[in-house]
């Protein structure tokens, strides 16, 4: 008997154990032959590994690398010793997260994709403009808040949501006042992030389906999105930013939809907004902020390490005071300013996921052929915390790509 993935179930396996949903419904007894139609009510309730007869974990996941060119699996398993910390390896969720992502890579290269090159370092060139102590996160964050204030329509939006007589029609009265942040609500509610039968054609209809205050949510992330236009391409590659958000946007909330009992929609604009304190920080000191990128990648540490060094703070905190200027939930910011601490949060569960979710986002932009950059290690005890199985990566992994797409539409139009 062996508990594997629902990626590698396949019809004529037979189920060793009940299927049992974390809601405690039964959704397959025991000794059922597993056919074409169940891989399609799995996938419909989010399972993410099963107990068969006669096969392991290890069988199933071999079986899945063998289908593969070998020289394809070569070059992708040397590419990601590169970018995949030996040490942190050890743990069986960031070796997994490798596995997955040789898995990719050696599939689009038999595709006949270009499969990703090493990285060209930068060099650290060129002073910075203070030194640590000049400022910290909080100032950095006032000043640039205090350059545009956040949008009005914000503002209407929370004094509704915090108005316990007001009613959803009014919410939608005022979304509804700018139309091109309504084009992209709706077109986010109608994309397979959500997959609603049928298309949703109206705010008001959105606010039905998904709620106040998710809705409200939602809109306050997009309007964060377009508030940072107009950073020079020189500064950084914005596309490359986004791609980046919108990643752990939709890893945040895959992941919080097997686990059922968080905010999908937080989760979701938490990923999204995690790194816009690094937009500020270019905006106000893009030599330092350089400096910081160039130390990371010369040394090969994490970006939030080296901007400690040089800034005295890091990007999370100052993601985190903009959002408290601009009075976004106090569960939300807790998310983005630990994001890479998240056991230091207030809810360790959350900021465990988002932690997750950046990680994930890093090995696929590795997998998917994006410019590689070392793949984060997991802190110890977030993946403790998220409390998922490791089926739930394979499952987040296969999920990914369809809803990250119409995501990124959606921001690069509003961008």
């Amino acid at each position: 008997m062996g508990v594997i993935n629902a990626h590698d179930i396949k019809p004529g396996m037979i189920l060793e154990k009940d299927l049992v949903l974390a809601n405690g419904r039964r959704l397959l007894p025991r000794g059922a032959v597993i056919e074409d139609k169940h891989l399609r009510i799995f996938k419909a309730w989010g399972v993410t590994e099963a107990a068969v007869a006669n096969v392991s974990r290890e069988e199933a996941e071999a079986g899945a690398l063998s289908a593969l060119e070998p020289l394809a699996l070569q070059y992708a398993a040397s590419l990601c010793e590169l970018y995949f910390a030996p040490l942190a390896t050890e743990h069986p969720a960031f070796n997994e997260i490798k596995r997955l992502t040789v898995a990719c890579i050696a599939r689009r290269i038999m595709l006949g994709e270009d499969p990703p090159r090493p990285a060209v370092v930068c060099t650290d060139n060129g002073p910075a403009e203070l030194a640590p102590g000049q400022t910290d996160a909080r100032h950095v964050a006032d000043g640039h808040v205090e350059l545009a204030s956040f949008p009005e329509i914000c503002e209407l939006i929370r004094e509704v949501v915090n108005d316990p007589r007001a009613s959803s029609t009014r919410l939608a009265e005022i979304i509804s006042r700018d139309t091109s942040l309504c084009a992209s609500l709706l077109r986010l509610v109608n994309s397979p992030l959500y997959g609603f039968p049928n298309k949703v054609e109206s705010i008001p209809r959105a606010v039905t389906l998904i709620g106040t205050r998710e809705l409200c949510t939602l809109t306050y992330g997009l309007v964060a999105v377009r508030f940072f236009r107009g950073i020079p391409a020189s500064y950084l590659d914005m596309r490359r930013f986004w791609k980046h958000a919108a990643a752990c946007g939709v890893f945040a909330r895959i992941l919080c939809s097997f686990h059922g009992r968080m905010d999908e929609e937080r989760a979701f604009v938490a990923g999204l907004l995690h790194d816009i304190g690094r937009l500020v920080l270019i905006s106000k000191y893009p030599a330092a902020s350089a400096r910081a990128l160039a130390k990371a990648q010369e040394q090969n540490l994490p970006l939030h390490e080296t901007e400690l060094e040089i800034f005295g703070f890091h990007h999370a905190r100052v993601g985190s005071h903009m959002l408290k200027a601009w009075h976004f939930p106090d569960s939300l910011r807790d998310m983005v300013s630990f994001h890479h601490e998240p056991t230091k949060a207030h809810q360790v569960p959350e900021a465990a996921v988002l932690h997750l979710a950046d990680v994930l986002s890093v090995a696929m932009d590795l997998a998917t052929g994006g410019a590689p950059r070392p793949v984060p290690a997991l802190e110890p005890g977030a993946w403790e915390a998220v409390g998922l199985p490791l089926s739930a990566l394979e499952a987040a992994f296969g999920q990914f790509d369809r809803q990250f797409q119409e995501v990124m539409g959606i921001l690069m139009d509003n961008e």
